[in-house]
């Protein structure tokens, strides 16, 4: 509900609800998928066929991570995350989330990791999924200092808010080659 005025419905009578569960399996699908062509480089070297630059697709093949026993870190860890590190354990995936309101327990029951410093789930994982809601408390939060933190060869995906990461980091880390690259469901302002 984030792209409606709620003062103005308000004010004017008008009921807004959420439906937190109409996507859950089509996000967490998505996400996977972007994991997935991230991983083994889908696009461009689907371009280097496409356009018979056959020996140029050598170059696309590092970093080639495996994904099976790599480690996927989650931001958030509310219905679609879920259901996104039930998919990674599918590929044998090492499973760590971050989430300050989730209880432990859900934590335990899921057979995910629990990780208390964003920057540190930044660091330790080889792929990132952001799932956030965008609210006050979540607008730009993830930003340089947790680009930064990443493994060269790690990948950052987004499919919760677009403004919940921050675009100009986003691009200065992967210039620097702090990360491998990133997979974009959502921008920071849409349309871009």
């Amino acid at each position: 509900v984030d792209r409606i005025d709620l003062d103005a419905a308000t004010a004017r009578g008008i009921v807004v609800t959420n439906v937190p569960d109409v996507f859950i399996e089509e996000v967490a699908v998505q996400a996977f998928m972007l994991l997935l062509c991230l991983a083994k480089k889908t696009i461009p070297l689907d371009r280097a066929v496409r356009e018979n630059r056959w020996r140029e697709a050598r170059h696309y093949m590092a970093p080639m991570p495996r994904v099976v026993g790599d480690t996927l870190g989650i931001v958030a860890f509310g219905n679609i995350p879920k259901l996104v590190a039930r998919k990674a354990k599918g590929f044998d995936m090492k499973v760590i989330a971050w989430d300050p309101y989730v209880k432990d327990e859900v934590f335990e029951q899921q057979g995910v990791e629990r990780v208390t410093d964003l920057v540190e789930l930044f660091r330790r994982a080889d792929f990132i999924s952001s799932h956030l809601p965008l609210n006050v408390g979540t607008k730009g939060i993830l930003n340089y200092q947790c680009f930064s933190a990443m493994k060269p060869t790690g990948y950052f995906i987004n499919t919760g808010r677009g403004p919940t990461h921050n675009e100009a980091d986003l691009i200065r880390a992967l210039n620097e080659k702090n990360l491998a690259g990133a997979g974009l469901d959502v921008m920071e302002i849409e349309p871009t």
